[in-house]
């Protein structure tokens, strides 16, 4: 029988997620985490765009690398961490200043070691402005999730994963 995902660990994460001094510079959000998926989205700033007015590729790459990095981190053993081998984009529609975008990463194949993610990103009008894929490395020595909570609280200690635990 598979363990339900503590409600409570899930708000915690997305809190510590949103956290992340990277996330908060670009603007990325992550709105909605489960067993391997996430969700967030993205208001486009000027700041994201490349000197054409679209929003910039690496912009992009960061969405897709991002978020398929916390797809898959619900489906985590407890004491695993991971850390991203690849990204992969396929830019396929432009977006500018003011686009509110949104993106959802998946797991497709959860290895023991190595994980296989993919990412949509769709601007308001639900057409899809990039398609990634992202090769994850899984490992109890690399980033584990005691990394992220000291460094961004200190001292502090998550609820438990799983219910019943």
């Amino acid at each position: 029988m598979a363990k339900e995902l503590n409600p409570a660990w899930v708000s915690e994460v997305l809190e510590l997620i949103n956290e992340s001094p990277y996330l908060q510079a670009l603007g990325i959000e992550v709105n909605e985490l489960g067993e391997g998926y996430a969700r967030g989205g993205l208001t486009v700033e000027r700041t994201h765009l490349n000197a054409f007015g679209g929003m910039h590729g690496g912009m992009f790459a960061s969405l897709i690398d991002n978020i398929t990095y916390w797809a898959m981190y619900a489906l985590l053993p407890e004491g695993m961490g991971a850390t991203t081998l690849d990204v992969h984009g396929d830019y396929l529609r432009s977006c500018t200043a003011g686009d509110r975008v949104s993106y959802e990463g998946r797991v497709v194949k959860m290895g023991g070691t190595v994980i296989l993610c993919e990412c949509d990103v769709f601007d308001g009008e639900g057409r899809i402005l990039a398609h990634g894929t992202s090769k994850i490395l899984a490992s109890k020595t690399i980033q584990p999730a005691e990394a992220m909570y000291a460094n961004l609280r200190p001292g502090y200690v998550l609820p438990p994963k799983f219910l019943g635990d």
